[in-house]
């Protein structure tokens, strides 16, 4: 599958285009990143408010034209907002992000396993 990332302005402007493209499957977009372009460099939020009802809307029309709607999850607690909105696929944490859940996981472990 080949997915395009949105996570500008002009790519909002350029997502019909983008969706007819031949061989593009789908949108991906980058809601930190996209919310530096919404607040014109302002923020990095990628549940900016503002931005949600765009946000919703390209799920939407990604639909519509029979592609997939993908998105990248910060907090876990976002995504029932983002699958309402019509997300399907969503990629959820940082490769640095899970490998620090995991260890914090395996030593929290250890510590109760020696009573630490």
């Amino acid at each position: 599958m080949a997915f395009a990332m949105l996570e500008t302005r002009a790519a909002f402007e350029a997502l019909d285009g983008i969706l007819e493209t031949p061989g593009i499957d789908g949108i991906f977009v980058g809601p930190s990143d996209f919310s530096i372009a919404w607040s014109n460099g302002t923020t990095v939020n990628s549940t900016l408010e503002s931005m949600m009802e765009t946000v919703a809307s390209i799920a939407e029309r990604t639909r519509k034209a029979g592609k997939h709607a993908a998105i990248y999850v910060i907090e876990p607690a976002v995504a029932g907002r983002v699958v309402s909105m019509g997300y399907r696929l969503l990629a959820m944490g940082s490769d640095h992000t899970l490998i620090s859940l995991g260890a914090r996981t395996l030593l929290k472990s250890m510590r109760d396993s020696i009573g630490a």
